[in-house]
């Protein structure tokens, strides 16, 4: 039979009172976050958890207590004898230790099985797909699906305990093991099993991803808190005192470690800076997105240009959702991700000429002429466009007078003539005309006065006109 070097040490100091915590040799580390006892309760604890609005939750011998900035209460109870904590996305908190059973607890603390057929269950964690993936020690991870299933994932796992989950659902194992060389894994969805890397401080425990989207590890026999990079680095962030068992990780960079047989809390103050994303949205403008990378909190950056375009609209800044900040600004990175959103205002009262439309073309097919031009800019757009037309050369009036329109048609029209056309921008401060277009002709009979539609027809300012020939 396997002997579980760690769950052997781990029950041991369950059962026997007044045995010490044997410190590790002093370490260096690559910062100097602040250290402090967060908390001290009544029975020793291995288990913490953070909820989304930064209140903390510790483990005690059958209940959870909660603790907020206006103090300390129970906030479960009913739960066994609890060593881990976690929470879902939906801000549930989930339960599980010296017992076979995962309790589910709602935020106003209504308790629930939510899963069974555990051994002893040392860390836990969800990912995006929903499932809960569960450390219990054994050289593979147990899953629990979110309807309940529960399954196995991953071979050669050591003795597993803290568990992370990144953004693709790989999940992170520590193999507590006992001694120095223990190890973490990763496991892919399809059960895929790595090593990620092997820790010469003894026993890794706890493990979270932080705000920076690194992993980090807690130990048990080292009292080491690292970060663990993807390629095997492991970096110390704080030496502690005594152990370290589970950890959790606010969204603003503190590390929470529970300290087993001591029946505190530590905090690492500062340990992570946080990294959050910046990104522009169009806001219904069409173009080229602008790109930013990722930035620490606190950081800078230069708001980029306008890079959009949104007819009919002028561009008014960007606006993060509380303030619109204008290209070349200096933006602060604060506590979370930024979205920076194009706003976009009607055109202001025209204030200078429209541009002249162009490309003015004619046809006639089966008796119907067809006028159809490119419109001028739209930095000052018209308020309509109008079309002439010239008969054999003279001037004969306004055919078409609408807002919108993309061509304009003109039929019965007066036989053996030729016509040409123009266009005009019209605006409140004046006009813009085009070149006249070339000259077509129709030399079928008719009596009947010229007839004139618009296509499409939107929005039109006079879609007929009184057509009289002289």
């Amino acid at each position: 039979m396997k002997t579980v070097r760690h769950l052997s040490h781990a029950l041991a100091l369950l059962l026997v009172a007044g045995l010490c915590f044997i410190s590790a040799p002093t370490m260096e580390v690559s910062a100097s976050p602040v250290v402090s006892t967060f908390a001290t309760v009544t029975n020793p604890t291995t288990g913490v958890a953070v909820d989304a609005a930064g209140n903390v939750y510790i483990a005690q011998n059958s209940s959870v207590l909660k603790v907020t900035p206006g103090g300390t209460s129970t906030f479960a109870t009913g739960v066994g004898t609890p060593l881990t904590l976690t929470f879902d996305s939906s801000g549930n908190l989930y339960v599980a230790g010296l017992m076979s059973a995962i309790y589910k607890v709602t935020p106003s603390g209504t308790v629930s099985t939510y899963a069974t057929g555990m051994s002893i269950v040392y860390g836990m964690a969800f990912g995006p797909n929903g499932n809960l993936y569960v450390g219990d020690l054994g050289p593979s991870l147990k899953v629990v699906a979110p309807n309940g299933t529960v399954s196995t994932l991953g071979i050669g796992l050591g003795d597993a305990s803290g568990v992370a989950v990144d953004a693709n659902n790989n999940v992170y194992v520590a193999d507590t093991g006992g001694g120095a060389g223990s190890n973490i894994y990763k496991v892919a969805p399809d059960g895929t099993t790595t090593l990620v890397a092997t820790m010469q401080y003894a026993s890794p425990y706890g493990l979270a991803f932080g705000p920076d989207g690194n992993l980090y590890v807690s130990t048990y026999y080292s009292g080491v808190v690292a970060e663990v990079g993807l390629d095997g680095t492991v970096t110390v962030i704080a030496q502690l005192n005594q152990s370290g068992n589970e950890l959790a990780i606010d969204s603003s960079g503190n590390i929470y470690v529970a300290n087993y047989p001591h029946n505190t809390v530590t905090l690492i103050a500062g340990a992570i800076t946080p990294i959050h994303t910046i990104s522009y949205a169009s806001g219904g403008g069409t173009g080229t997105l602008p790109t930013q990378s990722s930035l620490t909190q606190s950081a800078t950056f230069t708001v980029s240009a306008n890079t959009l375009t949104y007819p009919g609209y002028d561009f008014a800044g960007w606006n993060d959702g509380t303030h619109t900040y204008q290209p070349g600004d200096t933006y602060t990175v604060g506590t979370s991700n930024v979205t920076l959103t194009a706003v976009w205002v009607l055109h202001p009262t025209i204030h200078s000429l429209p541009s002249a439309p162009s490309s003015v073309s004619a046809s006639i097919t089966n008796g119907i002429a067809t006028v159809s031009f490119a419109p001028g800019n739209t930095g000052n757009l018209p308020t309509f466009d109008e079309i002439d037309m010239f008969i054999n050369g003279q001037y004969f009036g306004n055919v078409c007078n609408v807002a919108i329109f993309t061509s304009c048609e003109i039929s019965n029209l007066q036989p053996n003539s030729k016509y040409s056309f123009s266009v005009t921008a019209v605006n409140a401060i004046g006009i813009a005309t085009s070149a006249i277009s070339n000259t077509v002709s129709y030399s079928s009979a008719s009596t009947t006065a010229p007839k004139i539609s618009v296509s499409p027809a939107t929005t039109p300012v006079s879609k007929y006109f009184s057509v009289r020939f002289g």
